[in-house]
């Protein structure tokens, strides 16, 4: 009996093209309607009320790109993890920017941006 796997397999144990539909879901449902939903749907647009969009674009970026970087806190090298986190914080940045100034306060743009590249990584992180 091997002890390489378990039935039925999950999405961290199944690589290659089987695990494409578990990615697929993940990317476009499980993490990025639901991280647009919260920093672009709700704070957002909440601070922008308050304190305008510039302020308020940039504390949901500094929040999106810090919840990254908490997600990858302790995984070694905190040199990688900064970089990320500006990444994530200049993506987080535009994606409101988009959501406000182009898509009319939609989120269905930068949902799908988010959902692309989410699931982006997911195929490389399947096929690596």
């Amino acid at each position: 009996m091997s002890t390489t796997g378990s039935w039925p397999p999950s999405f961290s144990t199944t690589r290659g093209f089987a695990g494409i539909p578990a990615a697929l879901v993940y990317a476009i449902v499980g993490t990025s309607l639901p991280e647009e939903i919260f920093f672009r749907g709700f704070l957002l647009k909440r601070l922008q009320d308050r304190f305008g969009f510039l302020p308020a674009n940039l504390t949901q970026a500094i929040c999106f790109g810090a919840v990254h970087g908490l997600l990858l806190a302790g995984a070694g090298n905190w040199l990688v993890t900064l970089i990320i986190v500006l990444i994530e914080m200049v993506i987080g940045y535009c994606l409101g920017w988009l959501n406000e100034r182009r898509s009319g306060g939609s989120l269905y743009t930068s949902w799908g941006i988010h959902a692309l590249l989410n699931t982006v990584s997911a195929l490389i992180a399947l096929f690596t």
